[in-house]
């Protein structure tokens, strides 16, 4: 990935929008990233990835045994144990 500081980024433009093209680029400001410079491509597939991420459902393999064991010993509060009672206050 390139690395450009953020004021030769802004002076030299022109020159970092066909660089993108090959590859990402990071924009840094003191050190730090400030931002990332993307191709519509791959901000197209990060777009993707990260709506299919969203989407994403846990299977019980994708659990350690600490967390299975924490679901299988879980209780329902009992002010919550029967909603329907609620319904008729």
């Amino acid at each position: 990935m390139l690395t450009a500081n953020a004021s030769l980024f802004k002076k030299d433009f022109g020159n970092y929008q066909r660089k993108v093209r090959r590859e990402p680029i990071e924009v840094v400001n003191h050190g730090e990233p400030t931002g990332y410079f993307l191709s519509p491509e791959d901000f197209a597939e990060y777009q993707r990835l990260r709506a299919a991420a969203s989407r994403r459902h846990l299977q019980p393999s994708d659990l350690s045994d600490a967390q299975r064991n924490a679901l299988r010993e879980a209780r329902v509060p009992e002010e919550f144990a029967a909603p329907e009672d609620l319904m008729n206050e």
